[in-house]
């Protein structure tokens, strides 16, 4: 769909001893697949293994793809793997930019949708739920709170010593939502304060006391 459509691509990776991966790793024996190696200013080996026209597995045999097998020796004794396809004809000159534009794909991975559905946000948690387009609702709400904490998290100064307080994004959560269930607050400068320096020192009204 994506060729069809003229856009470029940067995705998957491919199983341990698939047609993909045995086909490049083949063909460092008959020339067919390149390889480029270095060493970072730090010390850490890493090598580029591509080769482009293979076939994309055995059910899309005449789907024919560009492949990239990155390997880095961590300091720690550890080789880190990455593997990616692309429409991309890939040479020595470019292949280092590709898989720098693929990794930073798991970077959004990572740190946008693994935050979102593991991380206190529940994306799919009964989003599929009501008539008329509630869980488009839902999940565009979801989306502008995410939005709202990562312009605090960059901009905040109270934002950010509260979130230190915690070793993950969940426990905040957990922490601001006990407050609002059991004080009466003013504003965010309040609930913050609360988390930073204790209830006291925010002086916050616990609900249902009586203030005069």
């Amino acid at each position: 769909m994506l060729k069809a459509q003229g856009v470029s691509f940067i995705t998957a990776k491919p199983a341990a001893n698939s047609l993909l991966l045995n086909t490049v790793l083949n063909g460092l024996g008959d020339g067919s697949t390149q390889e480029v190696t270095g060493t970072t200013a730090e010390g850490v080996a890493y090598g580029y293994r591509y080769a482009n026209q293979v076939p994309l597995n055995h059910e899309h045999k005449d789907l024919l793809v560009n492949f990239i097998d990155y390997w880095e020796e961590r300091p720690d004794g550890t080789t880190f793997m990455y593997a990616c396809v692309t429409d991309i004809f890939l040479t020595a000159d470019n292949v280092a930019d590709v898989v720098r534009a693929g990794r930073s794909r798991w970077k959004v991975e990572n740190e946008t949708f693994n935050t979102l559905k593991n991380l206190g946000y529940n994306l799919e948690h009964n989003y599929g739920h009501g008539n008329k387009h509630l869980s488009t609702a839902f999940a565009i709400l979801m989306m502008l709170a995410f939005l709202i904490d990562q312009t605090q998290e960059a901009c905040c100064a109270y934002f950010q010593a509260a979130r230190d307080r915690f070793h993950s994004r969940k426990s905040l959560w957990d922490k601001m939502r006990a407050l609002f269930n059991n004080f009466l607050i003013a504003d965010w400068g309040a609930l913050f304060a609360a988390i930073i320096w204790g209830h006291k020192n925010a002086q916050m009204i616990p609900k249902g006391c009586d203030t005069g």
